[in-house]
């Protein structure tokens, strides 16, 4: 069945732009995000679709770096039978037949040049395989200058574990090095005052083509972070690492300085099973050999990564297990989550459960609705609160409007990081639903939330999977229900809103084992400590 939107004006995000904007929706005006509309046309066909639209809008964080432009620009004119625009923060530019036909050139420019690129990238990747000469004496990882290198290609994000990583991977840093550099791709919102920032320019080129970008931005980033650091005497790269990048391996072999690569997890693993097959795996896995054979230590957040890492090659000791952490100064059990459950209409005696995250395939936040739908009857004064944005949103919110309980369940959409403290705070009962990886391999994530819900000294229900499972004792800090399983997760939800004092207690405990070690002050102190280790001076 076809969405029933107006046939009027269309609205569309990508990215991470908000996907409601009051200033626009509601009446004549629909506004959804670019990945629905481009399943709801897959599913129902396009014939239903030419000229459908009075006037069409693709809001975006970047209109210099968005992706498959002639394709979404051909999309859009497609579907549209009268105006056609593209829109970012400083400007807009109508997709006209002049637009489209510069488009057109440009991407066969490209293609001419893909090969080329393709062949810069492999020698490069031969050279980072040669030994490297020997490294001098070298001082504590502690003094000299860090650089902290951010080469994700991911524009306007304004919350996630992702994002609360950087901040508190950078804020700690900061706190003992004063001179920290950070380079990043793109404005990071809520880095400290005083951290010197640089912008590294996208790439230009290659964005009508698949992981090409990623691939010429690893040279176009290098040649700027030069520039930037120019004359300072580095004491270490930090890099999270990114798919198909290369930036900090060609900076800390030009250097001789140490590279510290943070691997949140295997990305083409991560692109097959809960995205789309990368279009070049066998040079992306290449990238990703690389980047580890370089790094002098490699961060991973949980046990599960150290033997996949060992298996492609990686020494033991080269290998920190770190968890990720939180700011437990911003995420306080001190917070007054009032205000925001008088936003949202919620008396303080109505008891709400909560969850926060970019609603990816492995989060299970319909496995949590399912939950709430369960226990509904027998505690109807429980409210869900669901704060954030992503691909199984939409399944979420059909799941909610089709049990008739619209009015129990709220939706934030996506919240700054600032706000979502205050968002927790509204919470009695924070929910980590997480499920297994769909190829029975082990689960390798250490979610934020996690940490930032024990530090909000709420009760906080979990999946008993990977690591989470020995981060949270049950019923000490937390409660641990079975990964994927809606009916565990609803007795465990049904114990919590039925005894408030276990509440409390499992509340208090969790925070107590946060700041005793999941700050990202500890974080930092083991990577500055295994980094220091391995920094062996010579006599």
């Amino acid at each position: 069945m076809i969405p029933q939107w107006s046939e009027d004006r269309l609205i569309l995000t990508a990215g991470h732009v908000a996907p409601t904007d009051p200033g626009v929706a509601g009446g004549s005006t629909k506004v959804m995000d670019l990945a629905e509309l481009i399943a709801t046309v897959r599913r129902e066909g396009v014939t239903r679709y030419p000229g459908r639209f009075r006037d069409v809008e693709l809001r975006v964080p970047g209109l210099e770096v968005l992706n498959r432009p002639l394709l979404t620009g051909l999309m859009l004119r497609f579907i549209s039978r009268g105006g056609c625009r593209l829109v970012d923060r400083r400007r807009v530019e109508v997709v006209s037949l002049l637009w489209l036909v510069r488009r057109a050139l440009g991407f066969l420019t490209d293609a001419l040049s893909v090969r080329a690129l393709i062949r810069s990238v492999e020698r490069a990747l031969d050279r980072l395989a040669e030994p490297s000469t020997p490294a001098p004496a070298r001082d504590d990882p502690r003094h000299g200058v860090p650089v902290y290198l951010r080469t994700d290609l991911w524009f306007g994000l304004e919350m996630g574990g992702a994002l609360a990583h950087t901040l508190g991977v950078v804020g700690s840093l900061f706190k003992r090095h004063p001179g920290l550099v950070c380079l990043m791709a793109d404005t990071v919102p809520g880095l400290p005052a005083g951290v010197e920032r640089h912008a590294l320019a996208p790439p230009t080129r290659f964005w009508d083509f698949r992981e090409l970008p990623q691939l010429v931005s690893s040279f176009d980033f290098e040649r700027q972070a030069l520039a930037c650091i120019s004359g300072r005497a580095v004491s270490f790269f930090y890099q999270r690492y990114s798919i198909g990048n290369i930036t900090g391996a060609l900076l800390a072999r030009r250097l001789g300085v140490p590279l510290v690569i943070e691997y949140n997890g295997p990305e083409v693993w991560i692109a097959r099973h809960w995205g789309r097959p990368l279009a070049r795996e066998a040079l992306a896995e290449r990238i990703e050999r690389t980047n580890l054979a370089v790094a002098d230590l490699v961060v991973v957040v949980s046990e599960a990564m150290a033997p996949w890492l060992e298996a492609m090659g990686v020494a033991p000791d080269k290998i920190l297990v770190n968890p990720n952490g939180v700011d437990p100064e911003r995420f306080s059990s001190d917070l007054d989550g009032s205000a925001v459950r008088r936003e949202l209409g919620w008396s303080a005696d109505q008891p709400v459960i909560g969850f926060i995250g970019s609603f990816g395939p492995w989060h299970g936040a319909e496995v949590l609705v399912s939950a709430f739908l369960r226990l509904s009857a027998r505690f109807p004064e429980a409210r869900l609160l669901l704060i954030g944005d992503g691909v199984t949103l939409p399944r979420v919110r059909e799941m909610v409007r089709a049990s008739g309980l619209t009015e129990r369940v709220a939706f934030t959409g996506v919240v700054p990081q600032a706000e979502s403290p205050r968002h927790l705070a509204a919470c009695d009962i924070l929910v980590s639903p997480q499920v297994p990886n769909p190829d029975g391999t082990t689960f390798f994530g250490s979610p934020t939330k996690l940490f930032e819900y024990m530090a909000m000294g709420r009760a906080v229900v979990a999946s008993r999977l990977g690591q989470m499972g020995r981060v949270i004792e049950h019923d000490v800090t937390g409660w641990l229900v079975e990964a994927g399983e809606a009916e565990s997760l609803r007795k465990g939800l049904e114990v919590l809103l039925a005894d408030a004092g276990r509440r409390a207690r499992l509340g208090q405990t969790a925070r107590a084992e946060v700041l005793r070690t999941y700050t990202w002050d500890r974080h930092c102190e083991r990577i500055l400590d295994r980094l220091g280790e391995r920094m062996v001076r010579t006599p």
